[in-house]
């Protein structure tokens, strides 16, 4: 969060004046400093933990930079999902809400929203279909 702004505003600050300001230049950057840190983060984890093994998901398990640089630390297994299969965790959920609702599972529109995992269990309701 945040990691756009950042670019945003800091991008003069610290721009290698030795390549052109371009949208491919300044994305590429982006990408770099964003999987940097990730893979960097992720290294400490197995250190920390002594968990050797991460899955990785989501639309970001299409990325081939990510790809390439979880697969060359050899102090950990990633394990990627088939390019077919990484897709975006809204298409997912969306995907799931329409096998809820075709199974008759749905919740008021007063539902609560949480960005943490809890306890949910939804409720059995009537629904009809358009």
């Amino acid at each position: 969060s945040g990691l756009k702004t950042a670019v945003a505003n800091q991008m003069d600050k610290f721009w290698n004046r030795e390549y052109a300001k371009t949208n491919e230049n300044i994305a590429a950057s982006f990408q770099k400093a964003a999987i940097d840190t990730l893979v960097g983060q992720l290294r400490r984890a197995v250190d920390d933990t002594g968990i050797r093994t991460v899955i990785v998901g989501g639309g970001v398990a299409a990325n081939s930079y990510l790809r390439r640089s979880l697969q060359s630390c050899e102090e950990l297994e990633a394990i990627f999902p088939s390019m077919e299969l990484c897709t975006d965790n809204g298409a997912m959920i969306a995907g799931l809400g329409y096998r809820y609702l075709s199974a008759g599972i749905a919740d008021e529109l007063s539902l609560g929203v949480s960005a943490r995992v809890g306890e949910y269990r939804p409720k059995r309701v009537q629904t009809t279909r358009a």
